[in-house]
């Protein structure tokens, strides 16, 4: 999956304030986990065009095709913690 593949899936992200760091999540999932990254969801009310900026959460569940191992869950709570 390339990044620009990837990119294509937030076409229909209703709220645009979202889509920049869905993005930024998005290549950085690809850069961390290249070809072990399987599919990557949005779901919630960002999915679903009914979040409230400064209210919501982002709801983004990745699936790899190996168990995630110790540093890949730091780093996903440090990405957390920046985006």
């Amino acid at each position: 999956m390339t990044v620009f593949e990837s990119s294509m899936s937030l076409v229909g992200v209703p709220q645009d304030a979202y889509r920049p760091p869905l993005l930024e999540a998005l290549e950085s999932c690809v850069a961390r986990f290249g070809e072990r990254l399987r599919a990557v969801y949005l779901s919630g009310s960002v999915a679903f065009g009914e979040a409230w900026l400064g209210a919501s959460d982002v709801d983004l569940f990745g699936f790899l095709s190996d168990e995630p191992t110790a540093a890949d869950t730091v780093w996903r709570q440090d990405v957390e913690k920046r985006l």
